[in-house]
């Protein structure tokens, strides 16, 4: 029983010196930079299967190999968001700050200069980048909005100014002819984009000349209309005095035969004569 107990706390013993020499395996793989808060397993088979210090553990109880990597990946994910603040002091005293064009490449670069980078994990340090970057890139989103936002109120108060100095354009006018008209004003110079400012005038300019060219059409139809329903009613009306006096003809010849036929009734009748034969 002794024996046997013996041997059992030499098993256990040897299985947990295996464990601890796995774990100071993970602690050199993630030394060299090839095992971080990010590693796969399946991505890191190829290197931990091929040490001793895996082999030993196949087949004996508790944690397995898989379970010990789980569990060293989840320590390292674990430390990222006290990382991320040490990055940050990093950059923070050495000037550097994280925009759109920035690298991974140079960002890393400038966190290896400082000693306190030694302790940080190097998966942390990518996504510590991964997360400064996405910072960067709404700063960058919620910039381009606002830009765009006033730009459309440049355009606005420059379209207003077109509107109120330049409304008497015709088919002719030209941007350099009319452009020293408005070049004084407040909302010309508010808009600095010479090119904003011509095209804008032109969009101004083909409208004035499209509404003019609508207006003209419009009256046009409507003097058309005008004639045509003029003359119609014109013919209408000649053709109406003519019906009524052809009635009216009608109506006298009609009264005259019958004028003819009552006196005809009316008339005595001539005496019959008798002969008496003596």
């Amino acid at each position: 029983d002794d024996e046997s107990e013996a041997q059992r706390k030499y098993i256990r013993r040897t299985n947990r010196k295996n464990r601890e020499a796995f774990l100071y395996f993970l602690d050199e793989l993630h030394e060299q930079g090839k095992l971080h808060s990010m590693s796969l397993w399946v991505e890191l088979f190829g290197t931990v299967s091929n040490d001793e210090r895996f082999s030993k553990m196949l087949g004996q109880p508790g944690s397995t190999p898989l379970d010990l990597f789980k569990f060293y990946v989840e320590d390292l994910k674990a430390r990222f968001h006290d990382e991320k603040k040490v990055v940050k002091e990093i950059l923070k005293d050495k000037g550097y700050t994280i925009d759109i064009d920035s690298t991974f490449e140079k960002f890393a670069e400038i966190i290896s200069t400082d000693k306190r980078a030694a302790t940080l994990d190097a998966g942390n340090i990518k996504l510590a980048f991964n997360s400064l970057m996405e910072k960067a890139e709404l700063r960058e989103k919620d910039r381009l909005k606002e830009e765009a936002r006033k730009q459309k109120r440049l355009e606005s108060n420059f379209k207003q100014l077109l509107k109120a100095k330049l409304n008497s354009l015709n088919e002719q006018s030209k941007w350099d002819d009319v452009k020293g008209q408005i070049e004084n004003d407040n909302d010309f110079t508010a808009l600095s984009s010479e090119s904003d400012r011509v095209r804008l005038f032109e969009e101004f300019h083909r409208q004035i000349v499209a509404d003019a060219q609508a207006a003209a059409a419009a009256a046009a139809a409507a003097a058309s209309h005008h004639y045509h329903h003029h003359h119609k009613k014109a013919r209408k009306e000649k053709k109406k005095r003519k019906h009524e006096k052809s009635s009216s003809n009608t109506a006298a010849v009609s009264d005259s035969d019958g004028e003819e036929k009552k006196k005809s009734s009316t008339a005595p009748a001539a005496p019959t004569t008798t002969t008496t034969t003596a």
